[in-house]
Parts: C-alpha cells; structure tokens; sequence
C-alpha cells in the first residue's frame, strides 16, 4: 500500500460484502424483470445482455438514471437529481402489471435540441411508446460539463416533463403534512455530465405505463 492508499477510508468487509451482493442481486433483478418470459428461462448475466437487442440502452438508461442522482453540478431543486423518491414515485401503484419502455439516443455535436427531437428522440418515443405522452416519465439529459446549461429545460418543454408549480405546492404540502400522496402520472427529468460526450447531448429514460 502506498502513501496515498492510507487516505482512503476503512471498510467493514462483512456490510462491504453484504451491500454488494444486495446491490448485485437487486441490478439482475431489475434486469429479469424487464426480459421476456422467454429471456427469463436461462437467466444469467451474460445471457440476458446477449440475447436482448436494446440491452445496451437498457443499461445505459439505468446507469444515467443513476448518475442523475449523484450529479454535483444541479440546475435546481425539483428535479430528478439527488430525488430518489420520484424514481420510486413514478412507478405505477396498483395490483396488476405494468411495462416499462427505456431508451438511450445520442445527438451530433453541436446539434440543437429542436433539431435532435425533430430528428432522433420524437421518432423513437413514437415508433416504441404510442403512449408516451400519458405515462410517466423518467429522463435523464446527458452533456459535457462545458455544455451544462439551462438549454437542459429545452428538452423537458420539448418532452413535457418537470413539475409545474402546483405540482411542486402539492408535493411540499404532502411533505410537511406528512402524508401520503395519491398516485398520478409523474415526468421527471435530470441532468447528469458525461466528459466524452464534447459537444453531443445524450437522452436516457424510462417511460413507465
């Protein structure tokens, strides 16, 4: 171990352990979940990736979802960033099955948003979610530090998502009041930074119905 080693923190590896195992069971999970019965029957980890042909934005979407949460650099409050409780919000409350669409599609460099959704993003949500316009929404907008801005919020007008403010009132006044809010369609969005992108802006989402 070397001199800078011994900055780094001391960690029980019993709980270490325990919270990756927890961690590693609840990803594959998450990924059986949204595999076809079919998928499921030989369920290991290399086989659900091999066999599925949007696995990559499938793990692309959970991984900008994520990123959204622990991004440092947030453009305000009531967004998806560091608000893991909409994640969970968002998914529908009620005793029969629902399905959740995902998608991860990237721009040119230097493409303006109108641009990329005229071109990419309305056609796909289109193409795969008829409905995506009634259902609620998690997306995730993907830039370089450089390119982080308020042009973000283009897209959630673009795509309709954020909250209004009587939805954000309603949602603090449940909070202070200390009770449970009723279920409803929720489309929230965040913003998280991605280095390699330069000059591209990546959209990530789940579109949940």
């Amino acid at each position: 171990m070397t001199t800078a080693d011994t900055t780094l923190p001391l960690i029980d590896p019993a709980r270490f352990r325990t919270a990756l195992e927890k961690t590693l069971d609840g990803l594959f999970e998450l990924a059986e979940l949204t595999a076809t019965p079919a998928e499921r029957e030989y369920a290991c980890w290399f086989s659900l990736s091999g066999d599925r042909p949007w696995y990559t934005e499938w793990l692309q979407s959970l991984q900008d979802l994520l990123q959204v949460m622990h991004e440092p650099r947030v453009l305000g409050t009531l967004l998806l960033n560091s608000n893991p409780s909409f994640m969970l919000d968002a998914v529908p409350e009620r005793p029969f099955p629902f399905r959740l669409g995902y998608f991860s599609v990237t721009s040119e460099p230097g493409e303006t948003a109108v641009a990329f959704w005229e071109r990419a993003v309305k056609p796909l949500l289109e193409a795969r979610f008829p409905l995506w316009q009634q259902q609620s929404m998690l997306l995730a907008v993907c830039c370089s530090p450089a390119c982080l801005n308020m042009d973000a919020f283009d897209f959630a007008d673009l795509m309709d998502v954020g909250l209004k403010v009587d939805e954000a009132v309603d949602i603090i006044a449940a909070e202070v009041a200390g009770e449970a809010q009723a279920s409803r369609t929720l489309r929230m969005f965040g913003t998280a930074c991605d280095a390699l992108l330069g000059e591209r802006t990546r959209l990530s989402g789940w579109v949940l119905g």
